[in-house]
């Protein structure tokens, strides 16, 4: 068996050698390109979406246009269509995590935080530490595409408050200018503050934006925690109209404002606040074929 035994590798008219370690390891000072593609950061292929490989299942990619770690779903049925879709089925959006004493959080992506992440399909997870004081409520508001709070009349939703001591109670509104992450009809039942109480909440937010006209988005929340009578889980939804038109055809929710009201969240030396937001695989602006900005 032959064997070529070098430490380095120059082209004739190079300045620059690929030094070759003892243990096999390779020094490239001008980077690595395969296919055409830098691979220098560690062999991952990126670039916009106009630049996909044809139908490759086996790829993983960071789409600049996206924001997006992708893949190729290659499965094509009368129940499915093909297509490039992030990793795992979800793409973290934003976070935030935070410990001071605040009043209201804003957590932002998309055009509101100069992003180019855009969907029309979201869930929202989040958990809190308790308020600085006792019988207060969380609400939040969307942020529109231009960056904008809405506070306007333009949520309408229905829910149920279920306590552990007395059972399920409702509520309702429209239009209003929030929508509830906590009990806020009474008092009695707000959240607890003893040094020991958390809320935790899952919300989903979708659109089928088919025309010009489709400006309502569909919301479900799940909140549960601590609460003056004990023990909580709400469950509830509703729907936004985004008063925000982009381009003539597009509605973009792109952030949401949670608030404490009445008062601020109690400061802790680790987190008082996780906040985390996904896009949903599939409903990726860019394929929605009628919608051009979202």
């Amino acid at each position: 068996m032959s064997e070529l035994r070098v430490n380095s590798i120059r082209s004739v008219s190079g300045s620059s050698s690929i030094a070759i370690g003892n243990d096999g390891s390779l020094d490239v000072p001008g980077g690595l390109t395969v296919a055409g593609k830098d691979v220098s950061g560690g062999g991952l292929e990126s670039g916009p979406s106009s630049e996909r490989p044809t139908a490759a299942p086996n790829v993983l990619r960071w789409n600049t246009s996206t924001e997006v770690l992708e893949t190729y779903f290659p499965f094509s049925t009368n129940q499915s269509d093909p297509g490039w879709v992030a990793v795992g089925g979800r793409n973290l959006l934003a976070r935030v995590i935070r410990n001071d004493a605040w009043s209201s959080c804003d957590i932002r992506w998309g055009e509101s935080d100069n992003r180019n992440s855009k969907y029309y399909g979201y869930e929202i997870e989040a958990t809190f530490y308790e308020p600085s004081s006792a019988n207060r409520n969380m609400y939040a508001r969307w942020i529109r595409g231009d960056s904008s709070v809405d506070s306007g009349n333009n949520y309408r939703w229905s829910y149920e408050w279920i306590h552990s001591n007395d059972g399920i109670s409702r509520h309702n509104a429209r239009p209003t200018t929030y929508f509830p992450i906590s009990t806020s009809n009474n008092g009695s039942y707000q959240l607890r503050s003893n040094g020991e109480a958390t809320l935790r909440t899952s919300i989903k937010m979708s659109n089928c934006p088919n025309a010009s006209t489709a400006e309502r988005w569909s919301f479900t929340v799940h909140s549960g925690g601590d609460s003056e009578q004990d023990g909580f889980y709400m469950v509830g939804g509703g729907v936004w109209r985004c008063p925000f038109r982009k381009n003539s055809n597009a509605y973009p929710l792109n952030g949401i404002r949670f608030y404490l009201s009445g008062g601020t969240m109690r400061g802790t030396t680790g987190p008082n606040t996780i906040i985390s937001v996904f896009g949903i695989s599939g409903y990726e602006t860019e394929n929605m074929g009628y919608v051009t900005v979202g």
